[in-house]
């Protein structure tokens, strides 16, 4: 009875994703930590085509999480918005810093996270609120990282400013202030998906054979919103 209910939750979600693909939705894993915990390593997602408005421009609000692209990149990057053009942003002591105002953080939980390569380590879970409406959780793994503190930054026109939930573990808008490298600030033209949908899960660590990963796919019962 199980094992029935179990294969009618995987054929609905697969379905749902195959109704999504044909409506303009892409399909796109995880294929790191960066997003954690919003998003696992191993998560496969169905991302929503981005919409214009009457201008021509993609509609986004802060904190909407995005699919995009590098220039002369063909990887697919995922990250969480955090400052729209015209905004200014700054990182201080580990909280971000939007136009003049520090974001608020609580704590939610102390936990023990185990990453790809099965090492253990503990992290903080904050739920932090970037407007009125809009909440998301992320992890900070310890104080006095070395991009818990950035120049202020103008957000130029058209470009967006990035961060992966997993602060301590993300390679975003902030390197490019202090490095001159990594992703940057994001370009619209760049962008290829706006939120969307997880659909399943499966085994990503590095230490799993291709067919252990083939075989511990696990869909979920219901669609779940990218929040």
């Amino acid at each position: 009875m199980l094992c029935l209910a179990a294969n009618i939750a995987k054929n609905s979600t697969f379905m749902v994703a195959f109704a999504l693909a044909m409506i303009g939705y892409r399909p796109f894993n995880i294929p790191s930590e960066a997003m954690r915990p919003t998003l696992e390593p191993g998560n496969y997602l169905m991302i929503k085509p981005p919409i214009y408005n009457e201008q021509g421009n993609i509609r986004i609000k802060r904190g909407d999480v995005i699919v995009f692209r590098k220039m002369n990149d063909e990887t697919s990057y995922i990250k969480r918005v955090i400052g729209l053009p015209n905004d200014t942003v700054q990182m201080v002591n580990g909280q971000v810093k939007l136009n003049g105002v520090i974001l608020n953080q609580q704590i939610t939980a102390q936990e023990t996270l185990t990453d790809v390569l099965r090492q253990q380590y503990p992290v903080t879970r904050l739920r932090e609120t970037i407007a009125p409406n809009k909440s998301y959780e992320v992890y900070n793994i310890y104080d006095n990282g070395p991009f818990d503190n950035t120049p202020e930054l103008i957000v130029p026109p058209d470009m967006y400013f990035v961060l992966g939930d997993n602060r301590d573990n993300s390679t975003d808008s902030r390197m490019d202030e202090i490095l001159h490298a990594g992703i940057g600030l994001v370009r619209e033209t760049n962008i290829v998906g706006v939120n969307g949908y997880k659909m399943a899960e499966f085994d990503d660590s590095e230490t799993s054979s291709p067919q252990e990963k083939l075989s511990h796919i696990h869909w979920y019962a219901m669609a779940k919103k990218i929040e």
